[in-house]
Parts: structure tokens; C-alpha cells; sequence
């Protein structure tokens, strides 16, 4: 286990596994733990009679596919756990009555459209160097993931006529492997194009925006959010579209 992972751990109160683990030690390895594996980290939120029973049915439907080759089963077993895991733990923490909500006063068609992600995309060669460092990898930034919660968010601009193979993504709170083999998975610059060209869409922002979710929500709210709402409306959008991760 590398020191950061180990340093992660201490300031999450929890400790490296050792031989003769507990499942709920196990469960824990996932997320910033010594297994961690983002795309598997809302293990740690299920029981222990849960968490056996997704692994135990994860099993059966793996074998059930070895003789059949129907990976969908696999996708589906892992999107209903994720869920389950989920449910509770943001149930009632992101509840809004009410909110600045405004509805369209125009067709589609006929809006100018921008597009906001969570994400943590860039263009190749226009890092925005989270923590002060450029280069960062993903596996670098995972371990540091709670100096990213401390840290200030930063907005990436992103001509909407970047080519995929120029994109790059960085997220330490989230697996990004599946949009990084197709940005469009959570990053859909190529669909927003063709709904231009097709007519569904009046036209675009110059630009597309991102930045790393994983950041400091408070001033987020009250101090970057404004700034950047203010950014689109100079730019003349009347809709945004939000990618959240």
C-alpha cells in the first residue's frame, strides 16, 4: 500500500487490512482503501448480510454468463446494488422544496445551449492543474482526494469543436474509466452536435464547461457558482445543460 492511500486512510478513520480481515473491513477497502476501486467503492454503504448477498448473486450471475455470454445481467446485478447503497445514504441529505428554477420560454430549437459537467474534463494541453500541479493522473489524484473536497473549484473551457482524442478527464471521487473510453458517456459534445445539425437544438456555446465535483462545496455556492451563472448569461445562454456525477 503506498503512503498517501495509507495517509488517506488515517483521516477517514480507517486502518489498512490485515490478515483475517472482517467482510466489513473488506467492504471498506474499496473506497480509498487498500482494493480501492471506485467503481465499486458503495460496497462500503451496504450491511454485511447485504454486501455478502451482492457478492454471493454477483457469483451466480457470472457463472449464468460464462455459459451464456449475456453481460447485461452483470450491468444490471452492479446498477441495482449501486443504487441500493445509495438510496439511504442520500435520501433525505439533497432534498429541495423549492429552487431558482426557470422554466424554457422558447422551443429547444430554437435556444442557445450550453453544456456544464461535474466531470473533471480538459483539453489536452490546457490542464487546469488542481492543487497547483499539472500532470496529476487519476490514480495520483485518488489518494489526495480530500485536499480536492478543500480545494477551490476550477472551470474548464472546452471548444464544443474539441475533438474526442483531445479530451482528458481527471476525477478522484468517481471510476472515469467508461467516459474515458467514450466522452460522450458523461461528456456528450459529439450528441449535442448532432442534435444541432439535426434541428432539436438552436445552437451551441462556443464552449463546453467542466470541472472536478469533488471540491469545496461552500464556495461553490456562494462564490464560484454566481460568478460562473453570471459567465453563461454574458455569453447569451438560455439553457444549460448539467451533467452532475
Amino acid at each position: 500500500m503506498s503512503k498517501a492511500v495509507a495517509e488517506v486512510l488515517q483521516a477517514m478513520g480507517e486502518s489498512p487490512p490485515e490478515e483475517g480481515e472482517t467482510l466489513a473491513e473488506f467492504k471498506r477497502s474499496f473506497a480509498y482503501g487498500s482494493r480501492t476501486d471506485l467503481l465499486f467503492k458503495f460496497i462500503k454503504n451496504l450491511s454485511d448480510r447485504d454486501a455478502a448477498e451482492f457478492i454471493r448473486s454477483l457469483l451466480e450471475k457470472l457463472g449464468e454468463t460464462l455459459d451464456d455470454g449475456n453481460l447485461e445481467r452483470l450491468t444490471e446485478h452492479v446498477v441495482e446494488w449501486n443504487a441500493r447503497a445509495y438510496a439511504h445514504e442520500w435520501e433525505d441529505r439533497w432534498r429541495y422544496e423549492a429552487g431558482p428554477f426557470a422554466p424554457l420560454t422558447k422551443p429547444l430549437a430554437e435556444c442557445r445551449l450550453g453544456l456544464l459537467t461535474a466531470t473533471g474534463h480538459y483539453v489536452e494541453g490546457d490542464d487546469p492543474a488542481p492543487l497547483g500541479e499539472a500532470g496529476l493522473t487519476q490514480e495520483e489524484a485518488i489518494p489526495r482526494i480530500l485536499e480536492f473536497a478543500r480545494a477551490e473549484p476550477i472551470l474548464s473551457a472546452i471548444p464544443f469543436d474539441t475533438p474526442p482524442g483531445r479530451l482528458r478527464a481527471r476525477h478522484p471521487g468517481i471510476d472515469i474509466r467508461a467516459y474515458v473510453e467514450d466522452p460522450n458517456v458523461a461528456f456528450p459534445l459529439e450528441r449535442l452536435r448532432e442534435f444541432v445539425a439535426e434541428g432539436v437544438i438552436g445552437e451551441l456555446l462556443p464552449a463546453a464547461y467542466s470541472f472536478v465535483g469533488i471540491t469545496a462545496q461552500t464556495s461553490l455556492l456562494k462564490k464560484e457558482g454566481p460568478a460562473w451563472a453570471e459567465l453563461f448569461r454574458d455569453e447569451r445562454a438560455d439553457a444549460m445543460l448539467l451533467v452532475p456525477v
